[in-house]
């Protein structure tokens, strides 16, 4: 069968499909358009770790807006007290945000932001927790007990995994912070068999007592090696304690540039920092994108690692440091 003038075969059958397929195109296209997003972010203060958290957070926003799928931005309000923090997430829910990150809160802060996710439906995503958070669409945070595992490794290393050490605590056994980091610790040192805890003390924030309590263990421990401490809340500074050698100390932020000053100076041995532009970045990453949300509400924690940093690799963290920073 001669088929020279049918439509499969046609000339003019094929430019005007083709014709029809471009406009069709062109519909879709022009209907494309990105969708804007707009994460509004309450930090409590202005230091190097809540920079790095705008920092990370700029930087997926920068990641999503360069892939056109969605146009994010970030709405980063600093709110130095709590009242001022509820004033923030509240004007964030009556401009209708699309989410809400917090770099950095309080209980009353905390549950304002939860409150508005129950009501107006905005997601919320709490920066630096525990452990999951009830209400909450996602809860960032460090490993705690890898974090103390981190630090029993760190100072094994210092002391050539032999030595008798204390454990500075933190404030009570029972904090979730600061508690499982203590566990962590006490169960890594269970691998070096020449290592033997002598004490776990606890005090609080204030940082003459922590270092009364710590030059009392090393008075009472003779041959006290080091220490771990969970949480950088002070170092003993008294001249007797200065002009000896001393125990080797490790322990965590709070302050990067304190315990950078304290490893330069070499009253500290090695400083784990917690990964705050990961939580930036993922925090805006995880309200752009609903794909990328924990999938079981009372299961919403997701867990970071921490950086050790030590006198060998301070001026490569120094430079890390920098480059995250750029984006502030």
């Amino acid at each position: 069968m001669d088929r020279q003038g049918s439509k499969e075969t046609s000339p003019y059958y094929d430019v005007k499909a083709t014709g029809y397929i471009i406009i069709v195109f062109l519909l879709v296209a022009a209907g494309a358009k990105a969708k804007e997003i707009s994460i509004g972010i309450v930090a409590r203060g202005t230091n190097t770790e809540e920079k790095l958290t705008q920092s990370g957070a700029l930087a997926a926003a920068k990641e999503q807006n360069s892939r056109g799928d969605n146009h994010v931005a970030i709405d980063w309000h600093v709110a130095l007290s709590t009242p001022e923090a509820v004033l923030a997430i509240r004007d964030m829910a009556r401009r209708k945000v699309d989410g809400i990150a917090l770099a950095g809160y309080d209980e009353e802060t905390l549950q304002t932001a939860i409150e508005v996710q129950r009501v107006n439906g905005i997601p919320v995503v709490a920066c630096g927790g525990a452990g999951p958070l009830p209400g909450a669409t996602a809860v960032l945070g460090t490993n705690n007990y890898a974090c103390g595992q981190q630090l029993m490794e760190a100072l094994a290393k210092e002391i050539s995994n032999h030595g008798l050490i204390a454990i500075f605590g933190g404030d009570y056994p029972g904090n979730p912070y600061f508690g499982p980091r203590v566990h962590g610790a006490q169960d890594k040192a269970k691998d070096y068999p020449d290592i033997q805890i002598a004490a776990v003390t606890y005090a609080g924030p204030d940082p003459r007592d922590v270092a009364a309590r710590m030059l009392n263990v090393s008075t009472a421990r003779e041959g006290l090696g080091g220490w771990v401490m969970v949480v950088n809340w002070g170092l003993p500074s008294t001249t007797s304690y200065q002009s000896q050698p001393g125990p080797r100390v490790v322990t965590v932020d709070p302050g990067i540039e304190m315990g950078i000053r304290q490893l330069e100076s070499r009253q500290l041995q090695a400083l784990l920092v917690q990964d705050f532009y990961g939580w930036g970045r993922q925090s805006v990453l995880l309200l752009a994108d609903k794909t990328l949300r924990p999938k079981e509400p009372e299961n919403n924690f997701i867990p970071f690692g921490t950086t050790v940093v030590t006198h060998e690799n301070v001026e490569r963290f120094l430079e890390t440091l920098r480059e995250q920073l750029a984006n502030e």
